[in-house]
């Protein structure tokens, strides 16, 4: 590919899910997150009440909040997200995901081309470790989709055509590349946001920068910059145990527990077996 300046369309987050444990951090987050949600409400969608892992969830649109004992809950996508989402992250304590996104648009560009070469016939790049996932989606209604990475992977990105998607808003030329931060690398940009570094070109050259060591648009140019600091595993294999056990197992024993025998929640779950193994 020639090298070229595609015009920038928009930059930001796509979607993020953060959480603030309960208290005034977990207060601060619920009124930022109930307003977005009673924004939506307000411009038509349906509000929608659900419990999720302990949470008691309010959704409408792009936006949900989610309240339990020990913290509060508040996602968002698309609009939403590109206008509060980093307000959010920055009174957030957690981020489980965000999403960032970079669109750009070029007349020069044959968009499905540069879409099939990221999946086929990608550039010479440096990026070490065995190669990733490439998978290629051809959808009638919103075009082809290059997903890069494993769906299990703490990291995966997607390119894909925006005038395919949406042509009454997009030009022909017009792409879209994203990349989707969990568990760790999620927290790292909840941090670079918090500390007032997330800014459009830092988004800019985050995304580049990933696709770029991937082999996509190695021709074009994004700003230059330091690669996403995500912080070693600390916790033990038994400390991430217990965290699942507070927040998945716990709120379904209480849910049982009313209906359930003197022990029998201890027995199902081994607890006595375990109690005698260990002489206790």
């Amino acid at each position: 590919m020639d090298p070229i300046t595609p015009r920038l369309i928009s930059v930001g987050l796509d979607y993020c899910a953060c959480t603030a444990k309960a208290g005034l951090p977990g207060e601060r987050l619920l009124a930022v997150g109930r307003g977005v949600v009673r924004d939506e409400r307000a411009a038509g969608n349906k509000m929608q009440t659900l419990d999720w892992k302990g949470y008691a969830i309010e959704r409408s649109g792009q936006a949900s909040v989610g309240v339990r004992r020990e913290d509060v809950l508040v996602t968002l996508s698309g609009t939403a997200a590109y206008l509060f989402g980093r307000s959010l992250l920055q009174l957030a304590d957690h981020a489980s995901r965000a999403d960032l996104q970079v669109t750009m648009h070029a007349e020069e560009w044959d968009v499905p081309r540069l879409i099939w070469r990221a999946r086929h016939d990608p550039d010479p790049h440096r990026r070490e470790g065995r190669p990733i996932e490439r998978h290629l989606i051809d959808n009638s209604r919103t075009g082809v989709t290059c997903y890069l990475g494993s769906a299990k992977s703490p990291q995966r990105g997607r390119f894909y055509d925006k005038h395919a998607e949406s042509p009454a808003q997009y030009a022909v030329g017009t792409a879209r590349l994203e990349v989707q931060y969990r568990h760790a690398p999620a927290d790292a940009i909840r941090a670079e946001c918090a500390a007032d570094r997330l800014s459009e070109n830092r988004i800019r050259s985050l995304v580049g920068r990933w696709f770029q060591t991937r082999g996509v648009l190695g021709a074009v140019s994004f700003p230059p910059g330091e690669p996403l600091g995500v912080p070693p595993r600390e916790r033990t294999d038994y400390e991430r145990h217990r965290q699942w056990l507070r927040q998945i197992v716990a709120p379904a024993l209480q849910r049982f527990a009313a209906d359930a025998a003197p022990g029998d929640l201890e027995a199902d779950l081994g607890i006595s077996q375990a109690r005698n193994l260990n002489g206790s």
